[in-house]
This record gives structure tokens, C-alpha cells and sequence, in this order.
């Protein structure tokens, strides 16, 4: 059985280049079918020279020629369209596609299609597809429950968490006096709750906090102007995967997250998780779910503030977080994929 694994037109790949929370999922598959010694190839948009050759990976990666939209300016449908050109010379049996909206033309290939829904909104008329080749997989079970509501729609869906490759498990034992807030600037500046983190630093001028955003330069001339005057709050620009961003989430006193959007899953929980750092978040869209006890998810500021003063188990939040290993992901995906070929080979 062999995987076609599609990549996010959004950023670039192999490195993730940008935050690109999807295409962490991209890479993070990849890295589990790789550790897993399965079949299969990924296909993403080309990659930028500079650091091509920096990295070399032991599995195929098939490029085409689209530069990612943020940094081209391009249309993401042209990006599916290249990836079906791409596809029509290849040898697969399902494909596994990081976005709902690739679904129509891919679909002319004939083959099974898994697609991944990211999409932290509420449900939207015509997204799901309804057709005997298309699945619909779900990163969290609230976005499961907000999205599968009708008959066929439970028949051709189902629900498996996002996973982290091993290499994002790095314990903090040793731990810095800061609290964290990291996001993308396109969500505006209200999305991702930065008004609430900069409150909380205001109110709390005898703790440190630290702040990472980038991609809108208005966001962050206006981030920069508002925290003049607070001493105890730093912003540190983007925060790039690697070394650094491991680092930062491991020696935080904790990860603050009070978004505003029903967030499918919250990619950064499992980043701040998975090295033993708690998670003080709102108690929107899977936030709860993906926290449980091991932090706090309020839409009271009071609570919220009161939290920075919690003690949690540092060792309980690692352990926890390996329920979202990678290597459980794949393994789901696998099956799924199995019982569908399977299905259409009676």
C-alpha cells in the first residue's frame, strides 16, 4: 500500500519555512511513515534554493513548480492542479491530503482520498463531499462533532488526533520564570487573544512574559508601540522550528493560549505539552479537550489570571502528551486507509 502524501501550498516544506502549523502536520506524517518504513511519497510546493540543500531526507519528496502562496502572492488552486499533473505519472493507492479544498480535482484521479480537515471555523455549507472515493478526517473530537452531523456524513468520517515525531519530546527540567505566548500574526489581533496576554503582563508587573508573532508587520509595529511601556513583557519576533523554538516552550513556567477562535485542535498545546510545559488557555473549540488537567481552559479573565499562580506537574504534562505521538496517528491513518481499500477492492 502506498501513501501519497500532500503537502500545504501555504508554506514552504522540508524545512517548514514560517510557523505553518499545517505544514508541521506534513512534515510530522512524514517523519512517522518514515519511522514506520512504510511506502510512500510527499508532494509539496518547490522549494526555495537557499535551503534545499540543507537538509536531506530518506524519503521522496516531489516538488512542483508553485512557490508557496505566502510567499508568492499565488492562488492555492493552482497549486492542486500541479499536484493532479503531478500525480497522473505515479504509482499510489490512496492519498492523504492536508486540506478539504484540494478534494474536487483530485478526485478525477480515481484513487481513495483522506482529507485532513485544519480549519478552526464552524461548520460550512458545501465543504464536505459527498462521493464514493472522498473521507474526511478529523484532528479532534469537537471539530468531529462541529463538522459530522448527517448520515452519510458519519459513514464517510472519522477522528484521529494530530501527532508530534519524536524528535518534539524534549523534557524541561530546568525552568526559566517566563510565561509564553506564541502565534501567527495574519489571524489579526484579536484571534489568538494578544490583548489578553498583554492584560495579564500589565496586571502582573512582578512576573515575565514573552511574546513570539510574525507575518503582518502592521500586527507587529502595533504589538511593539502597545508594550512600550510594560516592562515585564518582551516581544522576540518569530519564533522559527528547530533548536530554539524547543527550547522556549521548554523552559517557560507555562504556555498561555486565550484564543478566540474554535480552534480545531491548537497545534501549540502539543508543542508546549510535549516538553512539559502546562497550558493556561481559553475554553474554546478543543482547548479543553487537548488540555485537560494538565493547565487550565477558562473564558474568565479572573480565572485565568488567578492560574498564573497554579502549580502543575511538569513530569505528568511529558507523559501525557505522548498520547499524541506521531506513531499513534500513523498507525490510525494506516488502518482507516486499509479498511478503505479494502472496501473498494470487494
Amino acid at each position: 500500500m502506498r501513501i501519497a502524501l500532500i503537502g500545504n501550498e501555504f508554506c514552504q516544506q522540508f524545512p517548514v519555512v514560517g510557523y505553518g502549523g499545517i505544514e508541521s502536520c506534513v512534515e510530522q506524517l512524514a517523519w512517522g511513515l518514515s519511522a514506520a518504513e512504510h511506502d510512500f511519497f510527499v508532494v509539496v510546493p518547490r522549494r526555495e534554493k537557499k535551503t534545499k540543500g540543507k537538509n536531506q531526507y530518506p524519503f521522496e519528496i516531489v516538488e512542483v513548480p508553485f512557490r508557496p502562496s505566502l510567499i508568492s502572492g499565488k492562488k492555492p488552486g493552482e497549486f492542486i492542479r500541479l499536484v493532479k499533473k503531478a500525480l497522473k505519472g505515479m504509482l499510489y493507492d490512496a492519498i492523504w491530503s492536508q486540506s478539504h479544498w484540494s478534494l474536487p480535482p483530485l478526485l478525477e484521479l480515481g484513487r481513495p482520498i483522506i482529507a485532513t480537515f485544519h480549519d478552526s471555523c464552524l461548520k460550512q455549507a458545501g465543504w464536505m463531499i459527498n462521493h464514493p472515493n472522498a473521507y474526511h478526517r478529523f484532528i479532534s473530537k469537537f471539530q468531529y462533532r462541529n463538522w459530522v452531523r448527517l448520515p452519510w456524513e458519519r459513514e464517510k468520517s472519522f477522528q484521529v488526533y494530530t501527532g508530534m515525531a519524536d524528535e518534539e519530546y524534549d523534557f524541561g527540567a530546568q525552568r526559566d520564570d517566563y510565561f509564553l505566548w506564541v502565534a501567527g500574526f495574519n489571524f489579526g489581533w484579536d484571534a489568538k487573544g494578544l490583548p489578553l496576554f498583554i492584560e495579564l503582563a500589565r496586571q502582573n508587573p512582578g512576573k515575565n512574559f514573552i511574546a513570539y508573532g510574525g507575518g503582518d508587520k502592521t500586527i507587529q509595529k502595533k504589538l511593539i508601540k502597545t508594550i512600550r511601556n510594560i516592562p515585564n513583557l518582551s516581544y522576540r519576533g518569530e519564533l522559527k522550528h528547530g533548536i530554539a523554538h524547543r527550547e522556549t516552550f521548554k523552559k517557560a513556567r507555562a504556555f498561555i493560549m486565550p484564543t478566540r477562535l474554535p480552534e480545531a485542535l491548537g497545534r501549540t498545546i502539543l508543542e508546549s505539552l510535549s516538553k512539559g510545559t502546562p497550558v493556561l488557555g481559553s475554553a474554546n473549540g478543543a482547548l479543553p479537550e487537548i488540555i485537560q488537567q494538565h493547565g487550565i481552559a477558562t473564558n474568565n479573565f479572573s480565572e485565568l489570571n488567578c492560574a498564573l499562580e497554579q502549580p502543575f506537574d511538569n513530569q505528568a504534562c511529558f507523559e501525557y502528551s505522548k498520547s499524541f505521538s506521531v506513531r499513534n496517528e500513523v498507525r490510525a491513518m494506516l488502518d482507516k486507509t486499509k479498511a478503505i481499500l479494502a472496501g473498494v477492492n470487494r
